[in-house]
């Protein structure tokens, strides 16, 4: 390996690495990431006996159980959307959930589509600036390659969470038993989706498969140490043969269409449920660790110190100072079996109930927000450890590309808050419909009386 001093200083490029541009990606896909309240209150798995009418001639009504339950409204603790009168035929049935769903929530939808939209602008103009680049005379480094890729899987995971959230998918089941239906609508709205993850997957098969055209910085053939760092629960140089076959296996199975977008998107989850299943088989590994020095605590060294301590603690001033503390730690512990007795309760409720209850939500929302999250720590700390390599000040200029990435961002912020409080404004009409209606006759008296 070369010496530090032979290490090549990596050129700035703002318009790949700059603050502006990060930042726009990171702002839509937390705003993606918001939306998950919503997509896990549209993703539920219904109850198959109450939704599903007698047998009889198509478009008959359900029992006035499946119609109570159909009206159940989120807000009052169940995540049932408005769902129709569904017949013998599960397909049909489904295709006249989304339909009323669509029509139930099109503003909101619509507002969906759009984030999508300014999402994948910042995400396709990443991606062919970056290929660009690499062919160009003064070419692309691999820092900023290693970037673009972070990038574009971030732009990736939150254009699935929309996909979703757009209704086109459905479940049906009892409890944790259901079955999901992909429409051919869903197929035609991933579209957008599949081509982002193609040519993502397409650019890194490329780097990673072949890196010598990253190395040369600037087209530079002098002879230095390109020295470039991806982060993997830990710095790991580029050059890592484990790294760059785990690398190639992951983009070679994205590149498929379609079954590529939902690998990207839902091997992350996955892999968070393993990485949970070790920890929780190492946990088991230390409970007996745990049950032996309970042992020989209680039986070898707590008879010790009682049989020292005793005589201490009947003596007149110990007693004393016992007594005056009983009153504040009756009332400690008081307290303490009231929060102990809460979160029993809380924590036991998570289990009971159907598969919408708070631990179902809890785990889909984890699922789907994980590689969001490790993603854009993950960007931050590649940025961090190579800083050292790269020349100081040159990616902290302004370029017009972080202006229109942020403008895109902005306007993608502002539709969002709109609908959201457009949103809260109808759900407060929705829970007092008595009074909505009172107010607007009112209104309307008055203005016949002027």
């Amino acid at each position: 390996m070369a010496s530090p001093t032979h290490v090549c200083q990596i050129p700035g490029n703002s318009d790949i690495a700059g603050i502006g541009v990060r930042a726009s990606v990171y702002i839509q896909a937390c705003l993606a990431g918001l939306n998950l309240p919503y997509l896990l209150h549209t993703l539920v798995f219904t109850e198959e006996e109450t939704i599903r009418a007698p047998a009889g001639k198509e478009g008959t009504k359900a029992s006035p159980t499946a119609q109570a339950t159909a009206g159940t409204r989120p807000e009052d603790g169940l995540a049932i959307s408005i769902r129709p009168s569904l017949s013998t035929d599960s397909l049909d049935s489904t295709e006249k959930a989304l339909r009323n769903f669509r029509n139930e929530n099109a503003e909101y939808l619509g507002v969906a589509k759009a984030l999508e939209r300014s999402l994948f602008m910042v995400g396709f103009a990443v991606i062919l600036s970056a290929i660009v680049e690499a062919k160009s005379r003064t070419g692309l480094s691999a820092y900023h390659a290693l970037i673009v890729l972070n990038i574009s899987q971030i732009n990736n995971w939150a254009g699935f969470l929309l996909l979703l959230l757009r209704g086109e998918f459905r479940t049906t089941g009892i409890g944790w038993i259901g079955r999901i239906f992909v429409t051919r609508r869903s197929l035609m709205s991933s579209l957008l989706c599949v081509a982002h993850a193609i040519m993502m997957s397409a650019l890194g098969l490329y780097f990673w498969s072949n890196l010598g055209p990253f190395l040369g910085y600037a087209g530079d053939i002098q002879s230095c140490h390109p020295l470039t760092y991806f982060r993997v629960f830990g710095p790991v140089n580029i050059s890592n043969k484990a790294l760059r076959i785990s690398s190639l296996a992951f983009y070679a199975v994205s590149l498929v269409p379609v079954f590529g977008l939902y690998f990207l998107a839902l091997i992350p989850g996955f892999a968070l449920i393993v990485f949970t299943l070790v920890t929780l088989i190492l946990l088991l590994v230390l409970v007996p660790v745990l049950v032996v020095l309970g042992a020989i605590y209680f039986l070898i060294l707590k008879p010790v110190i009682v049989f020292m301590f005793r005589p201490v603690l009947r003596t007149s001033a110990v007693q004393n100072v016992i007594t005056s503390l009983e009153g504040p730690w009756s009332i400690i512990r008081e307290q303490s079996r009231r929060a102990f007795l809460s979160l029993r309760f809380r924590t036991t409720g998570l289990l009971n109930g159907p598969s919408y209850s708070p631990l179902f939500t809890f785990t889909m929302a984890v699922f789907f927000s994980a590689p969001l999250v490790y993603a854009i720590i993950s960007t931050e700390l590649i940025i961090r450890v190579n800083r050292d390599n790269v020349e100081p000040g040159a990616e902290s200029k302004w370029t017009y590309g972080q202006t229109l990435a942020l403008f895109t961002a902005l306007v993608a912020v502002i539709l969002y808050i709109n609908e959201l409080l457009a949103i809260q404004r109808r759900r407060k009409r929705a829970r007092n419909p008595v009074d909505h209606e009172l107010g607007r006759r009112v209104f309307f008296e008055r203005g016949t009386q002027t």
